[in-house]
């Protein structure tokens, strides 16, 4: 079937679908809510409209919601890097300075990864325009803006995550979906109650067992934290960083040369320079190219070739447990085959499966 007569179809059993008498939650189409004069009676109210339990949406209730669009931040990073690598290609003069095209070059084996867990699908995760999270006594409601509105009340923003298709978009994605749109999501929830996380890559979840703590990593890249394991890690990752600088050095270095308190002196300045500060990818690159021509200049050996040069910078951070980017460290918990504890965020969203986005 062709895209024009598929659009028809599928617009009209979606009219027919949002004809039937059902109970549509947080839809607007519904009489305004009551407005609350303090915090305590947001428990008590007897009205959905304005204030409803999160308990109250269980799995498989529709729900009818105007959001702020927005893709999820790992998608994100996979078409911004895909843009990135596209245009290097075809103009690397552009992308030759400040080690942008080596990172690029880098960064393509994890958004090969990240593309072949995707497989065709766009996870969302949008922002409710009217409805907002409060806590009453331990108990989370999801409550109308407008029902709250100048009331002193500590409110979270609501989070709608699901996953779309490719192939369910007629327009061209970037307008849809990067550009802060206001639309209506219709959808049903997956979960029951209101979430603090959510795992856009499904597939790796299959990957929990042969690979613990592949899930955070993929976590870490769309809400990275400020806690004291993220410290750790961190410390961690500078450690790794410079075990990966040395393992550099001895790959390159030649077997004959004779490594002098000079040579080691100036290779301590490089290492002291990089590891006490960020270890993102940006940063390996500088170190890495600092020491190799350390080496170049102080024994005239030949400058490897840069297929050999990835090959080896990979190969020594893979054994020093360095990650390419920070956010995908994993604690010394996950290296050890122990599942790490969940990270929890302040962020509050509802896990659905969405059904049709529109205005």
């Amino acid at each position: 079937m062709s895209e024009e007569p598929r659009k028809a179809v599928i617009q009209t059993l979606f009219k027919e679908l949002r004809e039937l008498p059902l109970d549509f939650k947080l839809s607007e189409d519904t009489d305004p809510p009551t407005r609350i004069n303090d915090v305590a009676s947001i428990a008590t109210i007897d009205n959905p409209r304005a204030a409803e339990a999160g308990t109250s949406f269980m799995r498989g209730s529709l729900i009818e919601v105007e959001v702020t669009l927005a893709v999820d931040p790992v998608f994100k990073l996979g078409s911004m890097m895909t843009e990135w690598s596209a245009m290097a290609d075809e103009f690397p003069a552009m992308f030759g300075s400040g080690g942008l095209l080596g990172f690029l070059r880098d960064s393509e084996p994890i958004m090969r990864v990240l593309d072949r867990f995707l497989a065709g699908l766009i996870p969302i995760k949008a922002t409710a325009t009217n409805h907002v999270v409060v806590a009453v006594e331990g108990r989370e409601y999801i409550v109308h803006k407008t029902a709250i509105e100048g009331l002193e009340v500590d409110a979270h923003p609501l989070h709608i995550a699901g996953v779309t298709e490719h192939i369910g978009y007629w327009k061209d994605l970037r307008r849809v979906l990067f550009s802060g749109a206001r639309f209506t999501i219709l959808g049903r929830v997956a979960r029951d109650d209101i979430q603090n996380s959510w795992t856009p890559v499904k597939l790796a979840d299959l990957f929990s067992e042969v690979a613990p703590g592949f899930v955070d990593q993929i976590n870490a890249i769309r809400s990275p934290t400020a806690s004291d394991s993220a410290t750790g890690a961190q410390l961690e990752q500078q450690t790794a960083f410079g075990n990966a600088l040395e393992a550099y050095r001895a790959v390159l270095l030649p077997e004959d040369a004779e490594w002098k308190d000079e040579d080691q002196a100036a290779f301590v300045r490089i290492k002291s320079k990089f590891v006490n500060g960020t270890t993102d990818a940006s940063m390996q690159r500088r170190a890495f190219d600092e020491i190799r021509d350390l080496l170049v200049a102080r024994f005239a050996i030949v400058t490897p070739k840069p297929k050999r040069d990835l090959k080896v910078r990979q190969e020594c951070r893979a054994s020093a447990g360095l990650e390419l980017f920070p956010s995908f460290a994993i604690d010394t918990t996950s290296r050890s085959g122990s599942n790490p504890p969940p990270i929890r965020s302040a962020e509050r969203l509802l896990d659905t499966e969405i059904i049709a986005i529109y205005w």
